[in-house]
């Protein structure tokens, strides 16, 4: 696109269509690593000029969307929930995340030794500690994965949407429909929980 020898040129209207058809000749591949690089100049400008890249969190997790289907619960879905030990959402009352904070504790935390830093204080963390903060057991019976694939197939073809997708609308929909609480509804409503709460996607930006 534009190089070291095209400084000071100005950007009119002739000039952004040209550069428009550039672009859009260009192939997938091409425009990925177009944008690499020019994400990784911006970095370096911004060290060079003293300047520390702001980050942003971007998350799937919503516990407003969590919250809104179990507020539409049965007694026999709740009663469900509470059978699979995941009763303590029922309760779940925050519905906002605080990006701000959670960029922090990801900043403050080591993966590495599990260890969150707080000043000159390192505190260790566990599953238990997961288990005291969110009321989910973080003991019990380890699960064996099952190396058939035969099987896997079979489950997905049973939860998943026609491309082997579980988009979280369907599972809500799924949700809110089996009145009965029976175990397709608890396998489902596991799975929206972990997508939309305690598993989702997340990168930074």
């Amino acid at each position: 696109m534009m190089k070291e020898k095209d400084k000071g040129v100005k950007i009119n209207d002739d000039l952004r269509k040209k550069l428009g058809k550039k672009w859009n000749a260009l192939s997938k591949v091409e425009k990925e690593n177009f944008m690499a690089k020019s994400k990784e100049s911006s970095k370096q400008y911004s060290l060079q000029k003293g300047v520390v890249p702001k980050l942003y969190l971007q998350t799937r997790c919503s516990p407003e969307r969590v919250i809104r289907v179990i507020e539409n619960l049965e007694p026999k879905q709740k009663a469900a929930i509470e059978e699979i030990g995941f009763g303590s959402l029922l309760q779940l009352r925050c519905r906002k995340i605080d990006h701000g904070l959670c960029l922090w504790l990801i900043n403050s935390f080591n993966p590495n030794t599990y260890m969150l830093q707080l000043y000159n204080t390192c505190i260790k963390l566990s599953p238990i500690d997961v288990e005291f903060i969110m009321g989910l057991r973080a003991r019990g019976f380890k699960i064996g994965m099952n190396k058939d694939v035969g099987h896997k197939n079979d489950l997905c073809k049973k939860y998943c949407d026609k491309k082997g997708r579980l988009p979280l609308v369907m599972l809500e929909n799924q949700i809110r429909e089996d009145k009965e609480g029976g175990n397709d509804f608890k396998v489902r409503f596991v799975l929206f929980v972990l997508g939309a709460l305690l598993c989702p996607t997340m990168k930074l930006l």
